[in-house]
């Protein structure tokens, strides 16, 4: 927690609002502020600040593809996962027809949803939506697959974990669903990302975005991509940028990036893959003497990562069941902690969520309240602009944290 200047700098209070995005490191702080004394500069020249920024670019692509498992030049930057989905799509709809489909998830953040509902509606493609299980309305039907995924189906757009309820989807399942019909698959990882390893190999999806800021960084964001796809769909572009992927002819830039990028952002980005590999060393059991590769010493901070918040989760869990009148939407249970993030939507009777959530501030406890841009809150009954109030943990949470909260829910 002390490596967290923000932390500091909020006062006594319990952080809370980690869904919405995480605090900084202080190695990103550092990272960024020497990219801008030192490597102010663009890329191409010979001088020392214009190759410090190049080599920024390089940095960030290379810790940025050992946090997606991918190669260098299948990632992608942009200024949000939110911008990257909207360019992705314009380039992926361009060969779509009418009589074709995409499918989405109601569970999704709407930059997972919209760009797609958009590019269906200008190629006069069918938009089908999975849906909620009637079981557990927390999670998706993925039994609806079979019978919504067919040959003329193009994507299918599925978020890792729900920004909204925290539930973690089976991601193999919706790729291999895709890949069995020859559509493509594009996961937003975004919430998942500070929670868990990302893993582009083991699920075989094409795309895959996630944004810094939720994972101790800067406001960026990343995208995977296929190489194969990257190098052959026609993104937007000016005339005159290169037209090819990462290379040194290049100054390390892709044709899918935009403009001048953000230097400050790579700089961030690499110190903040660092820091989740740190806790691989430093929480992880990864021997010094051993060599490991950055991707192993990230496997072992996020398996760190995982233990401390599961307490969280079950802690949160059990306490919430105890305080009168508050419901937690989504997964409940304790014993199926690991099927969620520690993000939490609750709601307590008599106040709506706005309401609930400035009691809590009162009480030295900061969340959020809304929709959070998903738009699923009315199949749970619950108000589709107010939806609920949002507790978001992260790491540097602890369990005083958990009671604050767990106090002030049943106080307010």
């Amino acid at each position: 927690r002390a490596e967290f200047p923000g932390l500091a700098a909020a006062g006594d209070v319990a952080v809370l609002d980690g869904a919405s995005g995480s605090q900084a490191h202080e190695s990103v702080v550092r990272a960024m502020t020497d990219q801008l004394i030192y490597g102010s500069a663009n890329l191409g020249g010979l001088h020392a600040a214009s190759l410090r920024a190049e080599a920024a670019v390089v940095d960030a692509r290379a810790a940025a593809a050992d946090f997606f498992h991918c190669a260098p030049d299948e990632i992608v930057f942009g200024a949000n996962a939110t911008t990257l989905v909207v360019h992705v799509a314009r380039a992926v709809s361009a060969a779509w027809r009418r009589g074709d489909n995409v499918v989405v998830s109601p569970l999704d953040h709407d930059a997972n949803v919209a760009p797609w509902v958009a590019a269906a509606a200008r190629a006069g493609a069918e938009v089908r939506v999975l849906p909620l299980d009637r079981a557990d309305p927390g999670a998706l039907d993925l039994d609806a697959l079979d019978a919504l995924v067919d040959g003329r189906t193009k994507l299918v757009a599925v978020g890792v974990a729900s920004n909204g309820l925290g539930t973690i989807h089976d991601m193999d399942r919706v790729c291999a669903a895709a890949r069995d019909v020859g559509a493509l698959s594009f996961l937003d990882a975004v919430h998942y990302a500070p929670h868990g390893l990302l893993d582009v190999e083991a699920t075989a999806c094409d795309f895959m975005v996630a944004s810094p800021y939720k994972f101790f960084g800067p406001h960026a964001g990343a995208l995977f991509g296929r190489r194969a796809l990257l190098d052959t769909l026609a993104p937007d572009k000016i005339a005159l940028s290169d037209d090819g992927l990462p290379r040194a002819e290049n100054c390390h830039m892709s044709r899918w990036e935009l403009g001048t990028s953000n230097f400050e952002a790579s700089a961030g980005v690499s110190a903040c893959v660092d820091y989740v590999a740190s806790l691989g060393d430093r929480f992880g059991g990864v021997a010094a003497d051993s060599a490991p590769s950055r991707r192993d010493r990230l496997r072992a901070g996020f398996a760190a990562i995982a233990l401390h918040e599961h307490l969280l989760k079950k802690q949160f869990l059990e306490g919430a069941a105890a305080v009168p009148g508050l419901s937690v939407h989504g997964l409940d249970d304790p014993t199926r902690a690991t099927e969620r993030t520690a993000t939490f939507a609750v709601s307590k009777a008599g106040l709506d969520p706005a309401a609930l959530v400035e009691r809590l501030a009162d009480r030295g406890v900061i969340a959020t309240s809304g929709n959070h841009y998903c738009s699923f809150w009315p199949a749970l009954g619950l108000d589709a602009v107010g939806g609920a109030a949002r507790l978001g943990f992260l790491h540097y949470n602890n369990c005083a944290d958990v009671a604050r909260a767990l106090e002030a829910l049943d106080a307010a």
